[in-house]
């Protein structure tokens, strides 16, 4: 497998955890993290990707907002 970016494993990351959610949990070997997780969203249909982009996307954007100054 292609090496990736830190970039690509926090979205990778991202993605696992609104997919596992509060009531679903991903089965994936912590060893073979991101390689399963492609697998898994390979899987996916085109709909249920481009909304989860959305969201990682919306996540991703929050985490490198700058912190309000009070």
């Amino acid at each position: 497998m292609t090496n990736l970016s830190n970039r690509a494993k926090l979205r990778l990351r991202l993605a696992a955890g609104l997919i596992g959610g509060p009531n679903k949990t991903l089965k994936l070997d912590r060893k073979n993290f991101y390689p399963q997780m492609i697998d898994y969203l390979k899987k996916m249909s085109d709909e249920e990707k481009n909304k989860l982009k959305e969201y990682v996307d919306w996540l991703e954007d929050f985490e490198n907002a700058t912190p309000i100054q009070k």
